[in-house]
């Protein structure tokens, strides 16, 4: 009787653990707060793939849009393909406003997305694409920064700028 009770207990212990391993796995989804300053991750409810995860970020759902979370997408902007190859996700973004985005809301924008897609276990690197040809922001050299990773976007470099702030075109 004894050695049944410790193996339900043990059974029921590596079930807790098992269940709060995938609760740790699935992967967040980072929202800018009302403001429009801070990332805030959220965790749905069940896992997505990393393109439901994408799309889930364009248009966010009422119940939280009611909490005062909303898209890091400028309007009339959205994710229109993600495809991932040895860690580095390729997003391509499609939208007139992404051109002439100042430096602050593409840094948000990178960031969000980012944050998202890192989260999955499997994706180190995001990249960005609009109109077949990098996006993001640029050093103070003229050239696209190419690859996104956790950390990078946490502050908003001294040296990057964007086309919308009149530094470069690209």
């Amino acid at each position: 009787m004894r050695t049944a009770t410790v193996t339900t207990l043990v059974v029921a212990s590596l079930a807790l653990l098992a269940s709060a391993a995938a609760a740790v796995e699935r992967p967040s989804l980072y929202f800018l707060t009302a403001s429009g300053s801070v990332l805030l991750p959220v965790q749905p409810s069940r896992t997505l793939t990393p393109n439901a995860a994408l799309y889930r970020l364009a248009v966010v759902p009422a119940s939280l849009r009611h909490r005062g979370l909303q898209s890091p997408f400028p309007v009339g902007s959205k994710p229109i393909h993600l495809s991932a190859a040895r860690g580095i996700a390729t997003v391509t973004l499609a939208g007139e406003r992404l051109t002439s985005l100042h430096t602050i809301p593409r840094l948000r924008l990178i960031g969000a997305v980012t944050y998202t897609l890192t989260s999955y276990p499997t994706i180190r690197g995001i990249q960005f694409m609009l109109d077949g040809k990098p996006w993001g922001v640029y050093d103070h050299s003229g050239r696209v920064i190419r690859t996104y990773h956790r950390g990078t976007a946490s502050n908003p470099w001294l040296t990057a700028c964007a086309p919308g702030d009149g530094c470069f075109s690209p």
